[in-house]
């Protein structure tokens, strides 16, 4: 795949990331009584501090990080960056687990997950797949 492609299709996954999560409406618990997830508010948030908080998952080659540098690299932080910069955003990176990255979105830890995933089929209903 060349790197306009990359850049395309991360482009598109971000747009629609976002456009999903601002579009989620709050749930209601037992009682009726809206939850207090923020959903809906990223969207607002990222383009209001042109900041967005990127999880990642550290796997070889798509998401690396240098255990004496700190240095991240790989092809989803590389296509990240070029997205970011097109879009004039900042990235603020924070690590998340594959057993947490559902649950960092929902509560607004993270606004998108910004590397790999593969939903398994009990979490494929809970993950937006692009």
């Amino acid at each position: 795949m060349k790197l306009s492609q990359i850049i395309v299709v991360a482009a598109i996954s971000a747009v629609i990331t976002l456009a999903t999560v601002k579009g989620i409406q709050p749930s209601t618990n037992a009682g009726g009584a809206a939850s207090v997830a923020p959903y809906g508010k990223a969207y607002e948030r990222v383009m209001r501090t042109n900041t967005l908080r990127c999880g990642y998952i550290i796997a070889p080659l798509i998401f690396t990080q240098d255990s004496n540098t700190g240095e991240m690299g790989g092809i989803f932080k590389e296509s990240a960056d070029i997205v970011a910069k097109k879009l004039d955003l900042k990235i603020e990176w924070m690590e998340t687990t594959f057993g947490t990255v559902v649950q960092d979105l929902t509560d607004g830890k993270i606004d998108a997950h910004c590397g790999g995933i593969w939903p398994s089929p009990a979490r494929a209903n809970k993950t937006v797949v692009v």
